[in-house]
């Protein structure tokens, strides 16, 4: 019994380039369709509560189809258009995105002691207490 079995060929990081460049070669249509899954990853992103590097932003946008391609991703950010702009430039919009972001704080419960609601960004770092006092007389 014969097998055919492809032989795996290592790939330079310049015909990866070469191939990364011909996938992302896009008509007008692709090129929208890049832009909304690019938009809708950094969305995602943001929602971490960290900042990424250029290599973790590579990995959450998922353009890659195996683990070689991503340093050459890295490397060549400003030479990559995918959809409109290069990663480079997806990646400054990215962080441009990142530092205008409002913390979301959300109400957390104190131990059964005090038995009201804080706001905190991490736990146990302050406390807001409202106060409402009337003054009968009026």
């Amino acid at each position: 019994m014969q097998r055919n079995l492809r032989i795996l060929t290592s790939k330079t990081p310049a015909q990866i380039l070469d191939d990364l460049l011909q996938r992302f070669d896009q008509n007008e249509i692709q090129t929208d369709i890049a832009e909304d899954s690019m938009n809708l990853s950094i969305q995602t992103m943001l929602k971490q509560h960290q900042r990424l590097n250029l290599e973790q932003f590579v990995n959450g946008i998922e353009i890659q189809d195996n683990d070689n391609e991503i340093q050459v991703i890295i490397d060549n950010a400003d030479k990559i258009q995918y959809g409109a702009k290069s990663i480079q430039e997806w990646y400054e919009y990215y962080l441009t995105q990142e530092i205008q972001k409002v913390p979301d704080y959300q109400i957390k419960q104190l131990d059964e002691q005090f038995g009201r609601p804080y706001f905190s960004y991490h736990i146990g770092s302050w406390e807001i207490d409202i106060v409402i006092s009337m003054n009968p007389e009026l």
